[in-house]
């Protein structure tokens, strides 16, 4: 799926993943402020994918916790 299929990540989450995973991820509880925190988060975010670049050495490492 090319990445400007995916404008609903939430309707692909809620297809790929288990029920119990994905319903843990959206959900919220008591006064839903990670929720919200997490809505507002994404909010602010833009995925925009790199174009025209060049793809001869495709490096797909990655860091994680430092």
């Amino acid at each position: 799926m090319r990445l400007n299929d995916c404008h609903d990540f939430r309707r692909l989450a809620r297809r790929r993943l288990r029920r119990t995973i994905f319903d843990y991820i959206d959900g919220g509880a008591d006064e839903e402020l990670t929720l919200r925190r997490k809505s507002e988060s994404f909010s602010r975010c833009d995925l925009v994918p790199n174009v025209l670049r060049c793809v001869s050495e495709v490096d797909l490492s990655t860091t994680v916790m430092g």
